[in-house]
């Protein structure tokens, strides 16, 4: 019993390392794009701005901003992403 606990520890950590690896590849080689989804002034119909969204690699587990920032929250990498994203 204490062996399948320790792989499953062991299966998590590693992962987790994956997943902190993936994040760190997608942030130094900046693969990260922006959509921009227009804001429309309700009562006239007319655009009036746009708000810029960012997005993970295409078809990717971190396509999500909600899973893609998450991930950089857990890592300490919130401030490396954002820079990124702003820069893009």
């Amino acid at each position: 019993m204490g062996e399948a606990r320790t792989d499953a520890d062991l299966d998590r950590r590693l992962a987790q390392r994956q997943k902190r690896r993936h994040l760190l590849e997608l942030i130094t080689g900046s693969h990260v794009y922006s959509v921009y989804e227009p804001i429309v002034d309700a009562n006239n119909l007319t655009v009036f701005g746009y708000e810029a969204l960012a997005r993970g690699a295409s078809g990717g587990d971190m396509a999500a901003p909600l899973v893609l920032f998450g991930l950089a929250e857990e890592e300490d990498l919130t401030f490396q992403l954002d820079c990124l994203c702003r820069t893009k």
